[in-house]
Order: C-alpha cells, then structure tokens, then sequence
C-alpha cells in the first residue's frame, strides 16, 4: 500500500477543518522550526512555531482555499515560508557597494572570490528579475558571505552551499538556471579529473 504523502496529508486536515467550521470560525496554520504544516482550530502553541489564521470561504470552497495556501510550503534550505502579506525585498546601492568591497579583499580564495562575485551580480539582477528574496533571504546570504573569511574549507563551502540553496528557490528562472547549468559544469570537471587521476595511477605490478 503506498505511503501517504505528508503534505497531501496536511492538505486534506485543512480541508476538513475548513469545511466543517462554522462561518465565523478560524483555523490556524502553523508551521514549526522545521517547516512542517498542521492546522488545528486553536492558536498554535510553542515559542518556534509561526502562526497563520486562514479566512474561512464558503464551504464549498474550502478545498480550494487549502490548496491555495500550500503554495507556502515547501521551500528548500530552511528559508522561512513566505506570509500573503510578504513583500520581495532586494539589496540596496549601499548593500552592493559593501558586498563590492567584500569581494575585492586580498584575503579571499578564488573559489570564495568567485562566490563574491556571484553574489554582488545576483544583487544588482534582483530588481530587474523576477525573484522571490525576502529581507530573512539576504540576512543568511550575508552571513554566508561573512563566512567565506573562515579558515576551514569545508566551512566556506557549507555556507557557499547554503546560499546556493536560497537561490535555488527565491532567485529568477534565469538565475535558477545558471546554477543548474554550473552543477552540471562542475560535475563534468570533477569527472575528467577522476579520470585523469585513474590515467596517471600506475598499473598494478603482475
């Protein structure tokens, strides 16, 4: 028998709850730290969970509500799902200028300068583009920015990996799919040096 999938799940709970609600009742959406759905028809308890209270439609609309309000769900990396009434948010002037002056320190490695120039042009398209950032969007990026200054390798590329996953869900369709096309180019690198590693092993002695 096939697993119900969780959020068809939740789906289904809130249409429940929407149909068989009184007219002047509310149900509230609530989504804990890790970004799981439940809807209940009382306020959500925990200081971690974000509480949403829905308007309750007709009830033969109640379906189409729940199924307007998943748009919500689901984004990547831990970004915070977006409220109705947030608003896209990209940095200022200023912010570039700093994120320019970043970039051009002499203590950054190339692959963390690169990431930096990624950056300051991903910045400076967000208002032309269209994209989905919100102001919690570009506080992560910048701590992944401020990041590239650790001393370990593997941290700068976590927070290289972070931001990429932010992107991948708030940037442009054209920025989402740059990224696609350099996964694509990276793991073509990183096989011709597999096999320029296996060329330059030396056989086996018989």
């Amino acid at each position: 028998m096939p697993h119900a999938h969780p959020f068809r799940t939740a789906l289904i709970a809130a249409s429940a709850l929407l149909l068989g609600a009184p007219a002047s009742a509310a149900v509230y959406k609530c989504a804990d730290a890790q970004g799981k759905l439940t809807y209940s028809g009382t306020p959500c308890s925990g200081p971690e969970q974000r509480e949403q209270a829905l308007k309750l439609a007709p009830p033969t609309r109640g379906a189409s509500l729940a199924k307007q309000d998943a748009g919500t769900a689901g984004d990547e990396g831990g970004r915070a799902a977006a409220g109705p009434q947030a608003e896209k948010y990209c940095p200022s002037e200023r912010d570039i200028a700093n994120l320019e002056t970043q970039a051009s320190s002499n203590g950054l490695d190339d692959k963390a300068r690169a990431f930096m120039l990624d950056e300051v042009r991903r910045a400076r398209s967000c208002p032309r583009e269209d994209t989905r950032y919100t102001r919690e969007d570009w506080a992560r990026i910048q701590n992944s920015i401020r990041d590239q200054n650790r001393s370990l390798e593997r941290d700068r590329q976590a927070a290289r990996e972070d931001v990429l996953r932010i992107h991948s869900v708030a940037g442009s369709p054209e920025e989402r799919d740059r990224i696609e096309a350099e996964k694509q180019r990276e793991a073509l690198r990183e096989a011709a040096a597999i096999r320029q590693t296996d060329t330059l092993r030396p056989a086996p002695a018989h």
